[in-house]
């Protein structure tokens, strides 16, 4: 009984000082010893210390995330909870972290839950879990390669349009979106070419029909087209007239009506642009204004078409936007020459035609800029300068001169 005694006092003895406590991997999680900041014990990763799971808005039931596990639904919530670990002592804070990410949670017991909506995106993650004890030692685990799909691409239908009028169409479609927060936006495009080619009539509608004027649109069967993105206003706040380049998710569904040939396709315009006179100015001066004017030729002028068109200033893009063509005449492109430092300027007006040519267009201007001659004030500095120097030489002549004499 002795003998018996004095063995597991060594095996405590051993662990108190210093002795690394190590447990069985789970789902293989690779170990890894983490060394506590302030405590005297070192402990191997252990994932069996660990419940990670994965529930949602679309699924209420919690699912387990292990390595290589794939959560899908609206709001994904990590819930990880601390199962204990030999050696730690309470209270505990646990954390919860996406490895690369700016996004983590804190709580000060034994569980945490994280929120991956606000990745912002669907994607393959690493996920780390750890908790501390309050003699500040620590014990993680890592969970690699975690599918995380918040992000659901629309479902679109469209419906056979209704003719309201002569020329006039009700196009008309529905759209489901499991991501309950998201507002829907819809593009309407058409083709005439099979669906090689689209060109779209309307962008950012929030209404789930359009009208449209086929008016001026020769006869041939094309395809209707009507896209939805899937927007949460939460993160990308509008209104803004495009979708933004930066909305990650890009989860946009499209739905399609075919052969529809009661007026056909658009046989658009070519678009063509005028080349301005090249600009000359003194730096510092206003009102230097390039005016692009369109001009149209060889179809019909769809009213209301969006031209997409980009502005480059010495080579860099200095404006991407869109012209709404509102009429066959009067129509501009104006940007200001005024600001540029002095030397040479070009500014280049480039977008794609959309006639039956779709030719790429452009056109330059050359600014040149000029310096500011002096002001009156500078003048009379560089007077005051010259004579001070005419002065000095004076009296050093008159010293020389002296001196030999």
């Amino acid at each position: 009984m002795v003998k018996q005694t004095i063995s597991v006092l060594l095996v405590i003895m051993i662990v108190a000082s210093g002795g690394v406590l190590s447990s069985s991997m789970r789902d293989g999680a690779t170990p890894v010893e983490v060394g506590a900041s302030g405590g005297d014990l070192v402990y191997s990763q252990s994932c069996d210390a660990f419940y990670l799971t994965g529930a949602s808005r679309s699924s209420s039931t919690p699912e387990t995330v292990v390595n290589g596990s794939s959560p899908v639904g609206d709001h994904i919530v990590l819930n990880a909870t601390f199962l204990g670990h030999p050696g730690l002592v309470g209270p505990f804070n646990t954390s919860i972290q996406v490895v690369g990410e700016e996004l983590s949670a804190f709580n000060l017991g034994e569980s945490v839950a994280l929120d991956t909506y606000a990745l912002a995106r669907n994607g393959t993650f690493t996920i780390e879990v750890s908790t501390t004890d309050s003699l500040d030692q620590e014990v993680t685990c890592t969970y690699e390669d975690v599918f995380l799909g918040n992000f659901f691409t629309p479902l679109v239908t469209v419906e056979a349009p209704i003719e309201v009028s002569e020329d006039l169409y009700n196009v008309t479609w529905s759209s489901t979106d499991p991501n309950k927060d998201d507002t829907p936006f819809y593009e309407f495009l058409v083709s005439h070419d099979g669906g090689a080619s689209y060109i779209r009539l309307a962008n950012n509608l929030s209404t789930t029909w359009y009208i449209w004027d086929t008016s001026g649109f020769l006869e041939n069967e094309y395809i209707l087209k009507v896209r939805a993105y899937s927007v949460d206003l939460n993160l990308y706040p509008g209104p803004f007239l495009e979708i933004p380049d930066d909305y990650v998710p890009g989860d946009f569904g499209e739905g399609y009506y075919l052969e529809f040939s009661q007026d056909g396709v658009p046989m658009l315009k070519n678009i063509d642009v005028s080349s301005p006179a090249d600009i000359n100015y003194t730096a510092g001066e206003t009102g230097s204004v390039i005016q692009w004017e369109l001009s149209f030729w060889g179809g019909y002028v769809i009213i209301g078409y969006l031209l997409d068109y980009t502005i480059f200033l010495d080579g860099d893009v200095i404006l991407t936007d869109t012209h709404i063509i509102s009429s066959e005449s009067n129509q501009f492109i104006v940007v200001s020459a005024d600001g540029q430092p002095p030397g040479n300027h070009d500014f280049t007006l480039a977008f794609v035609s959309p006639g039956p040519d779709t030719d790429f267009v452009s056109d330059t201007v050359f600014v040149s800029v000029f310096p500011a001659p002096p002001s009156a004030r500078d003048l009379a500095v560089y007077t005051v300068i010259g004579l001070w120097g005419v002065a000095g030489i004076l009296l050093l002549a008159v010293h020389i001169h002296r001196r030999r004499r």
